[in-house]
């Protein structure tokens, strides 16, 4: 049966971007037609407001809703992404409120059984994340209209602990040094 594992590597390449396209859709009052969260939460991101992509499977895409056209640039330094939308969105303005944890998933311990350490000794091999269900909010504001909020569930994995446990030969008892006789120097006669 197949496992899977994490490892920390460099990170946030086509995510970042994706990301921050969804976060230029989401305060600019356009219609978001489809975008998926990472399966894990990354505190590098806006918990619940991220996008991830996977070719072809995972996509980010927005609609144009307002009359007029949209000019998008995007810009990128050593340290940040940044994407903006230029439009008319007539009159709208957005904002969020959230995020909102609405459950914490705790994290499980794994035990796998580990020939080569001694009975008895267990060995962190993994260490397990919390998972989350969030909700997050984006209200519309449009001029001489009630407001709009349009709610945002999403859903983190929690993943395990993975602790392996020695099942090798019998634990070594530690050797304690015999007691050796102290020397104190003496004074020469005199």
């Amino acid at each position: 049966m197949p496992t899977s594992r994490t490892k920390d590597a460099i990170g946030g390449g086509v995510s970042q971007v994706s990301t921050t396209v969804f976060n230029a859709t989401f305060f600019g009052c356009y219609q978001d037609v489809t975008h998926t969260v990472h399966s894990l939460y990354l505190s590098r991101y806006p918990m619940g407001r991220e996008a991830t992509l996977q070719y072809p499977s995972i996509d980010n895409q927005w609609k144009n809703d307002s009359a007029s056209g949209v000019l998008i640039r995007a810009f990128y330094s050593s340290g940040s992404v940044t994407v903006a939308y230029y439009g008319n969105k007539g009159g709208r303005s957005c904002r969020a409120e959230g995020p909102h944890i609405l459950q914490t998933l705790p994290v499980e311990t794994e035990y796998v059984a580990d020939p080569s350490l001694p009975a008895g000794q267990t060995k962190t091999l993994e260490s397990g994340q919390l998972g989350y269900v969030v909700e997050n909010f984006r209200i519309i504001s449009t001029p001489a209209q009630p407001d709009k909020r349009e709610r945002y569930v999403e859903h983190y994995s929690a993943t395990k602990t993975k602790i392996a446990r020695g099942t090798g030969g019998a634990p070594v008892a530690p050797v304690t040094p015999a007691p050796t006789a102290a020397t104190t120097p003496t004074a020469p006669p005199g």
